[in-house]
C-alpha cells in the first residue's frame, strides 16, 4: 500500500494529532484522503507545507522525521511541499520504506 506521509508521521509520533482525534485515521490512500492529510498541515492555506506548520500539528516530531520529509518530498529544494509533490512522493514509497528512511535520512540517494 502506498504512504500517507503526513499521516503516517502522525501515526509514528507519541502524542501525533491521530491520537487526539484531530485527523480521521482512514487507510483509504485515493487522492481525495491525500489532499485532506495535506490540508491539515497546511496551516496558513498558501497550498504549501513547511516544517514549521509540521511542527505546529505535531509539536513532538523529531528533525530526523522532518528532515526525511523533505528529502523524499522537496524535489524543487524550496523548502516547501506543495501537494503535487506530496502525492508524488506518497505514490512513490510504502509506509514501511518511509520508516526504514527515517532511521537515517542522511544515507538516502
Amino acid at each position: 500500500e502506498n504512504i500517507r506521509f503526513l499521516n503516517t508521521l502522525l501515526v509514528t509520533l507519541p502524542g501525533g494529532v491521530l491520537a487526539q482525534g484531530k485527523v480521521g485515521s482512514s487507510q483509504n490512500s485515493d487522492e481525495e484522503t491525500h489532499r485532506q492529510d495535506f490540508i491539515q498541515f497546511d496551516l496558513n492555506n498558501d497550498g504549501n507545507v513547511d516544517a514549521f506548520e509540521i511542527r505546529e500539528v505535531v509539536p513532538t516530531i523529531g528533525q530526523q522525521e522532518i528532515t526525511t520529509f523533505f528529502i523524499v518530498a522537496d524535489k524543487n529544494e524550496n523548502g516547501l511541499i506543495d501537494f503535487d509533490e506530496y502525492m508524488h512522493a506518497s505514490l512513490s514509497y510504502t509506509d514501511e520504506q518511509f520508516k526504514e528512511m527515517a532511521k537515517d535520512p542522511y544515507s538516502m540517494n
